[in-house]
């Protein structure tokens, strides 16, 4: 791929959102730019240590994808944090609010 890479976001870091994440961590051609969890035991943390990497990426884990947006752009985001639409809709929505493209496990 040639270019600038997608800037990802990764919505949901339990165990396939954290996998997710590191699977992005490992390709050429996309970024990862931020992560949205709600779990305050991840939120603050950086993200490396959240998703399971030997080291930082530079970035914590926030609980709202706006705080995300306020420090760097995204393209994508990739959601994975449930599977029943009317617990997570408000998600969808705040993501399409916020012109991104989704890509759901849901």
């Amino acid at each position: 791929m040639s270019g600038k890479a997608i800037r990802v976001v990764q919505y949901g870091l339990g165990p396939i959102g954290s996998a997710t994440a590191r699977h992005i961590m490992e390709r050429d051609g996309v970024e990862l730019v931020g992560g949205v969890d709600i779990d305050p035991a991840k939120t603050g943390r950086d993200i490396g240590a959240v998703i399971g990497l030997d080291g930082p990426v530079g970035f914590p884990v926030v609980k709202d994808l706006s705080l995300v947006l306020e420090r760097t752009g995204a393209d994508v985001v990739l959601h994975t944090t449930g599977s029943f639409f009317d617990l997570f809709e408000s998600q969808i929505v705040e993501i399409l609010d916020a012109g991104l493209d989704i890509v759901s496990t849901s």
